[in-house]
């Protein structure tokens, strides 16, 4: 049975940028899904977040996200926006992709638009771009992020993190053994094979006496 791994992540947070492909690398090979679960960290009226000038976060990028995403071989940035989007509507594109087949697919584009590109993954044309590039249906894609039909699902998986005590992200569940925060690929790998071993083992029957004495021999 493939294991199913939750994830409770923001496009924004560039933590879960390093979580996307640690993970994937990680579960390279191995019997797993993923659910990709949105968590917002803000929405208007909440004020967008300006790394490019807030030198605690440009530190924080130089000294910590970019030396992570080295050791991972990844190409990050640091997207030089003022400031960085709400990720609203690219959730909301998310939906649209994942009806149709496509959320792991889009989930990476829009991480690598967003941290190797450094586009706005705000502005609906950048989003349309991604659509196209999977071979979707641009100006459907465009009119359900526009109307907001899908903001309630969208609002009922943000919801999710109140049930899972998320407050930080990433977050990810492997069965019922929960990880908080980045982890390397190793760490990954680990857990996702205890996991599965736990998954796999079925407990054995007991040995009883019935209610009528009999014990079987």
């Amino acid at each position: 049975m493939s294991l199913k791994i939750k994830v409770f992540f923001d496009f924004v947070c560039p933590f879960c940028y390093l979580e996307y492909f640690s993970l994937k690398q990680a579960a390279g090979g191995m019997d797993v899904t993923f659910e990709r679960i949105p968590h917002e960290l803000r929405r208007p009226p909440s004020p967008m977040v300006d790394p490019m000038h807030d030198e605690a976060r440009l530190k924080r990028f130089d000294e910590v996200l970019l030396p992570a995403a080295k050791a991972l071989g990844l190409p990050m940035q640091l997207p030089r926006l003022s400031p960085h989007p709400y990720s609203t509507d690219t959730f909301l594109g998310l939906l649209y992709c994942e009806d149709h087949g496509l959320g792991q697919e889009y989930t990476e584009k829009v991480f690598t638009t967003f941290y190797e590109d450094e586009k706005d993954i705000g502005d609906l044309k950048v989003l349309g771009d991604i659509a196209k590039e999977l071979g979707q249906n641009v100006q459907e894609f465009l009119e359900e992020i526009t109307a907001k039909t899908q903001l309630t699902r969208l609002d009922e998986l943000n919801a999710l993190s109140e049930e899972y005590d998320i407050t930080s992200i990433p977050v990810i569940y492997l069965g019922d053994t929960r990880l908080s925060g980045y982890h390397t690929p190793d760490v990954y790998k680990q857990a996702i094979a205890d996991a599965i071993l736990q998954q796999e083992v079925t407990p054995a029957a007991g040995m009883s006496c019935g209610i009528d004495g009999n014990c079987g021999f």
